[in-house]
């Protein structure tokens, strides 16, 4: 069966459905962490390495403004329909947030790329 859908946060165009399955859990369950004790107070998070910018457009739809930063320029076009992001890296940070103080930083592509070799038993997928 086909799931595969045009929707930028369906990510079932992973090479295993599982492991889209997994991510999907993985935002989910980041989301809670970043918004579970706060849910009045306005949080501003940054991800590092945000792939195509799920994070980033979950915690806006909570009321929690989020800066992206990737150093794949397809990613930054990608995640940019989102919000605030850019292409750089975790060295360049200061030139590109340096007067937007983040309460919540995650690198939520480092996540579910260990999450896919961990499905994987241990192997690249």
């Amino acid at each position: 069966m086909n799931t595969r859908t045009n929707n930028p946060r369906d990510i079932s165009t992973q090479p295993c459905e599982k492991v889209a399955a997994l991510h999907n859990d993985l935002y989910a369950t980041l989301l809670a962490a970043i918004t579970g004790d706060t849910p009045s107070q306005s949080l501003r998070g940054l991800d590092i390495g945000c792939d195509r910018g799920e994070m980033m457009q979950m915690l806006p739809e909570q009321g929690h403004p989020c800066v992206d930063i990737d150093m794949e320029t397809e990613c930054v076009r990608r995640a940019s329909q989102f919000g605030d992001t850019h292409l750089g890296t975790f060295d360049t940070l200061d030139a590109t947030i340096s007067d937007r103080p983040c309460d919540v930083v995650v690198s939520t592509h480092g996540l579910s790329s260990s999450l896919n070799v961990a499905c994987n038993g241990g192997e690249q997928i």
